[in-house]
């Protein structure tokens, strides 16, 4: 479970708009677009770098949820570790307070 979430469910998909004359085209992000679902951005250009931007867009917020949850039970097998194990816990606090300031800059940690 994640503390940040959109306001518009995920997953979200990437749709794409021509003028029809390969002058410029709109990028759709949202829910179900095609099917007349949320729009929650849009953007607006030319070419391949626009249409490159929005896609990261959408896969960077569909796989948000999983990463969060990745780094959380890295950390959580971290500190086990450092608790558990023979010899020094001092081998894992540096990987601990690098992944504590990960997730506290995505505000999934206070």
């Amino acid at each position: 479970m994640t503390a940040t979430k959109p306001a518009t469910p995920l997953p979200w998909e990437n749709t794409r708009r021509d003028d029809g004359k390969g002058n410029w085209s709109t990028n759709d992000i949202g829910q179900a677009v095609n099917l007349g679902g949320f729009i929650v951005a849009r953007t607006i250009g030319h070419g391949a770098r626009q249409w490159d931007d929005s896609a990261y867009i959408v896969h960077a917020a569909n796989a948000y949820p999983r990463l969060v949850e990745d780094a959380k039970a890295d950390l959580a097998a971290l500190e086990w570790a450092a608790t558990h194990t023979d010899g020094n816990a001092v081998q894992f606090r540096e990987r601990i307070e690098a992944k504590r300031a990960l997730l506290r800059e995505l505000g999934e940690l206070s």
